[in-house]
């Protein structure tokens, strides 16, 4: 019985051995599997970050563009403050009367391509 006991300690033991050895490259594989899995992700987020700023970058340009175009849009137009034109008056002429009286600049009517009234801001 003795001898039995101790063969079976022996080979419990073994067993044990090989089961923390087993632990142990299991533990060492999930912490290299993690290590890589972090380095991918951080990989990926700086890659994301990169392509985000792009984006970003190409935003403000597409809207810098727009304002350009919209500024070259209206380099022929011009703002006049302060001058009353009544409904149903014909705002084109109204501003043909009121540059040479009130800047001293020659002007026709063929000069202005269009005048309308813009909406008071309240």
């Amino acid at each position: 019985m003795k001898v039995l006991h101790e063969e079976l300690d022996k080979r419990f033991k073994a067993i044990d051995e090989r089961l923390q050895l087993v632990e142990e490259k299991l533990n060492d594989i999930e912490q290299q599997s993690t290590q890589e899995q972090t380095k991918d992700l951080s990989a990926e987020v700086i890659r994301l970050t990169k392509e985000l700023e792009y984006a970003r970058q190409d935003a403000r340009d597409a809207v810098c563009a727009a304002n350009d175009a919209e500024q070259y849009n209206r380099r022929n137009n011009v703002r006049i403050k302060g001058l009353r034109v009544q409904q149903g008056e014909d705002c084109r002429r109204n501003v043909v009367e009121f540059i040479p009286t009130s800047l001293n600049v020659d002007i026709n009517e063929d000069d202005i391509e269009g005048a309308h009234p813009l909406p008071v801001r309240g």
